[in-house]
């Protein structure tokens, strides 16, 4: 009789076992499946914004050639020629004394350069080589 209860409290003691052992696997099992969800949200919701952000930046380098363009275009001397005859801007040539040309080599600074002119006068300056 004594052996046959150790048989069955062994019989319930690994019956237990094995339905702790179930649930325990039952519990990673979920666990992982969850961060499974968790990661692969994160990684389409990066994905999408990424896909956005690139829709806009080549947007925005199509709409930056455009502007190029444009500025190109407004910069020509006949547009510049034709905007200042419409404000009625009359540009002459500066004189000569006007100049202060400046040798590429030349590193002094441009007050040096110009000293002893009056802050009146137009200074033009242009880089010779």
């Amino acid at each position: 009789m004594n052996s046959h209860y150790r048989r069955e409290e062994r019989s319930r003691k690994s019956t237990l076992s094995f339905m702790k052992g179930c649930w325990i696997l039952l519990a990673v099992g979920f666990g992982l499946s969850m961060t499974y969800l968790w990661l692969y949200s994160h990684v389409m919701e990066a994905s999408n914004s990424l896909k956005s952000f690139e829709n806009k930046l080549s947007y925005l380098r199509g709409r930056s050639l455009s502007l190029q363009s444009r500025l190109a275009n407004l910069q020509t001397p006949e547009v510049i020629i034709r905007r200042l005859e419409e404000f009625q801007i009359a540009l002459v040539d500066p004189y000569s004394d006007q100049i202060v040309r400046i040798r590429q080599q030349e590193r002094a600074p441009v007050k040096e350069i110009v000293h002893g002119r009056p802050p009146r006068d137009l200074v033009i300056l242009s880089i010779a080589r």
